[in-house]
């Protein structure tokens, strides 16, 4: 607190003096370090002032020593010889004001307040105090000005305490804590010891919190700096995923306008489907036939998919591009020759019943697992790039509406048919990058699945089980879609409510006119 090791020695001696002094009144004291702390305190703040004090007197002294007589001044030594002499001669009055304000450095209010007089009647007294004492030793023979008097008394007045003070005061003491007893001697000792530690702890104490708070602080702000370093790789990523994301979406583009159109078309032709059905009925309402109360008939459909090398079927007499109608015993025949070739495979041969004049859709399908992009996962400060699947219907899909017109032997027919297949992965060119919880930049590669799909569109009359032939066209880009030809048999049959033949004895060689094309 003093700041200083000698002004810190003569706080110790003076708290041990003190200690000594009332030893009597303290053996009593349930807690003595508390009271030696706080008269600790005490007296490093008034050593503190003091020492203040004393600087202003030196430099009191210097600057009078510069207005002194130029001639030779008087020492302090000849100031000694006659100094308690002059202090002698004066009045009671002067004498202590002097005192107070050289001797024990008090300020004019606290001699004002000692002597019960006003702070400019202190001052005054101290003024003529001097100078009655400049008086006398002029009178001694000491040629001395009254500020040079002020400023050697100012610096000399207050002396150190000799350098056996403690052992003098520890001498003196002695006698008087003798009847306090050894062992609370040695108690006050041992605290004594224990509050100049405190004291002097006090301060690293502090130092301690301060450095404690800060590196709070600093573990703080790590944490805050780590959590934004997670957020922004986390955006990294979310850019990635965005970047990839779209760069996939560009590349379809332009096979999804191009579905968007066969949709279209696809629509146009359901329409037109639906609207000659339309005038079918009609047209078998307005001619008052007896069976219009009837059940309506049930048509037994049954298609079947078959894929081959190309040039398979063309040797059997069809083509690339062949459309026709079939009667029963050809079918049979060109089925039976197709089934004897190599490398001839049926994909699906879904059948159903249904009722004239209802739309029906038929599938032989499966849902297969296809990547379509790759994502970077991380776990444990270490990655990996892993696939996401999405789930992509792929088969034989039939779309029919068959009409059973008046002479209850002649089917209209419009059929939708396609057929889709997953054909792989076409190699990848382009990566898309994504970043680590480190900031460590990875590329994921781009995936192009590839798919063979094939789509017809038909509408025919055909007599009671006759079959529609036709082949797939290639509707697709990818390389080596067109290795294998797609022909596809759907073969109508009008059956009752038990599901039989409803003419088991007729055999159709003809082929029933066609409807005017679109």
């Amino acid at each position: 607190m003093v700041g200083d090791s000698h002004l810190a020695k003569d706080v110790t001696q003076g708290v041990f003096a003190a200690l000594a002094q009332n030893a009597g009144r303290l053996a009593g004291h349930p807690v003595l370090s508390g009271w030696l702390h706080r008269t600790t305190r005490n007296l490093a703040a008034n050593t503190v002032r003091s020492d203040v004090r004393r600087r202003a007197r030196e430099q009191e002294a210097a600057t009078m020593n510069e207005l002194l007589l130029a001639g030779s001044p008087a020492g302090w030594e000849q100031v000694t010889e006659h100094l308690d002499a002059g202090l002698d001669q004066m009045e009671g009055a002067d004498r202590d004001a002097l005192l107070l304000r050289y001797f024990e450095n008090k300020s004019a209010r606290e001699m004002a307040a000692l002597l019960g007089v006003t702070e400019d009647a202190a001052q005054k007294r101290v003024s003529r105090a001097v100078e009655k004492l400049r008086d006398f030793f002029s009178k001694q023979g000491l040629a001395i000005g009254a500020p040079g008097l002020v400023a050697l008394i100012s610096a000399n007045a207050v002396l150190s305490a000799p350098a056996g003070l403690a052992t003098t005061i520890l001498t003196a003491t002695s006698g008087i804590t003798a009847t306090v007893g050894m062992t609370t001697i040695h108690k006050i000792i041992v605290a004594g010891f224990a509050a100049a530690a405190i004291g002097c702890g006090v301060y690293s104490f502090h130092l301690q919190k301060q450095a404690a708070a800060l590196q709070q602080q600093q573990t703080s702000l790590n944490q805050q700096i780590e959590e934004l370093v997670r957020e922004r790789d986390d955006a990294k990523n979310q850019l990635a995923a965005l970047l990839q994301e779209k760069e996939r979406s560009r590349s379809n583009e332009n096979e999804l306008l191009s579905l968007r159109g066969k949709i279209g078309v696809l629509r146009q032709q359901r329409d037109e489907l639906a609207a000659k059905n339309q005038s079918f009925q009609d047209r078998n309402t307005a001619s008052g036939d007896t069976k219009t109360n009837s059940v309506p008939p049930q048509v037994h459909i049954k298609a079947r998919f078959l894929t081959m090398p190309q040039g398979v079927f063309e040797s059997l007499g069809g083509d690339a591009g062949f459309n026709g109608v079939l009667i029963d015993p050809n079918f049979r025949v060109v089925l039976h020759a197709l089934q004897q070739r190599s490398g001839v495979e049926t994909l699906a041969e879904p059948e159903v019943v249904t009722t004239t004049g209802r739309q029906t859709q038929m599938r032989a399908t499966e849902f297969q697992a296809v990547i379509t992009n790759y994502v970077l996962l991380e776990t444990n400060n270490a990655y990996t790039i892993a696939p996401q699947n999405g789930m992509i219907e792929l088969g034989s899909f039939l779309d029919v509406t068959p009409n059973v017109l008046s002479d209850g032997y002649t089917i209209e027919l419009p059929v939708i048919t396609s057929a889709a297949k997953f054909m792989g992965y076409a190699p990848a060119t382009n990566t898309t990058p994504a970043y680590t919880s480190n900031g460590q930049e990875v590329d994921l590669p781009t995936v192009s699945p590839q798919f063979d799909i094939r789509r017809a569109t038909n509408s025919v009359n055909l007599l009671d089980n006759q079959t529609l032939v036709f082949t797939l066209n290639d509707n697709s880009a990818s390389p080596g879609a067109t290795d294998k030809a797609t022909v596809v048999f759907v073969t109508v049959t009008i059956v009752d409510p038990a599901g039989n033949r409803a003419h088991p004895n007729d055999v159709f060689t003809n082929i029933p006119p066609q409807p005017d094309g679109p």
